[in-house]
């Protein structure tokens, strides 16, 4: 709190005020325990329903009185659903905890020597032409300035999939797996291939260095979620 909200108070106690609970206020009315029963109830029925639905079905409030039970009153938020590469089994799951167990008991035992051992790899879409996006376009520009517009673009269809393997000090293989015959697609993809590797070859070797050692924390919160897939 600031000096200046401090000193509002004090007034206020001196003046007589017993207490530090704000008073009703006409601009904003009370919601009853039996609105606010009847609009969780009703979103619990149907998880994915909307703030405008919810108003026809619990027409005795508005749609912000109702967005404030939700927020406010009942701390509910709306979350998208998180992608994941596949269902777990609880077989997958134990065979997770265990290996990264093993992996990490090595470590402990053999230290850099491990680290060293462990080559990771992944795979990739490289397109021909990859669209800028908008928060790339951003610019500074006056408050009288006219706003910028940006053409929707989509990435083009020629593209090659590159697989890289590397450990924690470089680049060991990169791969691309041949592409369709389309008009231009060898000049194209040679091009990719081209950037993909420079990209690659560029990078000190801290940054693959700092991947592997990321992989060995990844690891220990596979263990402490029980074999579940964990956040980046």
């Amino acid at each position: 709190m600031d000096i200046k909200n401090v000193r509002k108070w004090c007034r206020q106690f001196a003046a007589g005020r017993t207490d530090v609970h704000d008073k009703e206020r006409s601009g904003r009315p009370s919601i009853s325990d039996e609105t606010v029963a009847k609009v969780e109830q009703t979103m619990r029925e149907d998880r994915r329903i909307t703030v405008d639905d919810l108003c026809i079905s619990v027409p005795e409030v508005s749609g912000s009185s109702i967005h404030r039970i939700l927020t406010e009153k009942l701390q509910y938020r709306k979350v998208c659903a998180k992608w994941v590469p596949r269902m777990l089994t609880e077989d997958h799951q134990r065979q997770r905890v265990e290996s990264s167990r093993e992996f990490l008991r090595r470590y402990a035992d053999e230290k850099d020597n491990f680290s060293d051992s462990i080559v990771t790899g992944d795979e990739t879409w490289a397109f021909h032409f990859t669209p800028e996006t908008k928060q790339q376009s951003r610019q500074w520009l006056h408050s009288s300035s006219p706003k910028p517009r940006k053409f929707k673009q989509s990435p083009s269809a020629g593209k090659v999939m590159a697989t890289g393997f590397w450990d924690r000090k470089g680049v060991l293989l990169v791969d691309f797996m041949p592409s369709g015959t389309t008009i231009n697609a060898d000049s194209n993809d040679d091009e990719v291939k081209d950037e993909v590797q420079r990209f690659l070859n560029d990078m000190a070797a801290s940054w693959y260095d700092m991947g592997i050692q990321k992989l060995l924390q990844r690891l220990q919160k596979c263990i402490d979620r029980n074999g579940n897939y964990v956040e980046k």
